[in-house]
């Protein structure tokens, strides 16, 4: 019967008017998801940027570490070979040193000697220079 048709025609309606909307509002929905899910690629393609930016950065700091390290190493090692030759030429110098100090203590002790000998000798002068005036004096008696 007709009253029947209409009844679910009216109740159809009534679904289809309820689904519109619910399509209405999933299309929405939708809607925002994509503009959110838009704005989190954009993020992400930031963040990825910055990702990038940050690992260049620090790969450019560790070069120039390790840049930095290389040159320091062979600084030390330009210097501690310095320092080698220096420490040998100290030693060259101590054992020269060493050898002037012995030829001094000869020298002095030669000097010590001549000494002696001079006082020797002064002592012969004035002993012979006392007898010869000793025997003047007998000579002139």
């Amino acid at each position: 019967p007709i009253s029947e048709i209409q009844v679910n025609y009216e109740t159809v309606t009534q679904e289809k008017n309820a689904l519109s909307g619910k399509v209405g509002s999933l299309r929405e929905d939708f809607r925002a998801a994509k503009q959110e899910g838009d704005l989190l690629k954009t993020e992400l393609e930031g963040v990825r940027q910055e990702h990038q930016r940050a690992k260049a950065q620090y790969e450019s700091a560790v070069d120039d570490l390790q840049q930095e390290c290389f040159s320091l190493r062979n600084q030390l090692k330009t210097k501690a070979s310095g320092l080698e030759e220096k420490e040998e030429v100290v030693e060259e110098l101590r054992g020269e040193l060493g050898r002037v100090e012995s030829a001094l203590d000869e020298q002095r002790a030669q000097k010590e000697q001549l000494e002696g000998e001079m006082k020797k000798l002064k002592e012969r002068l004035d002993s012979n220079q006392f007898d010869f005036g000793n025997k003047e004096k007998e000579l002139d008696q």
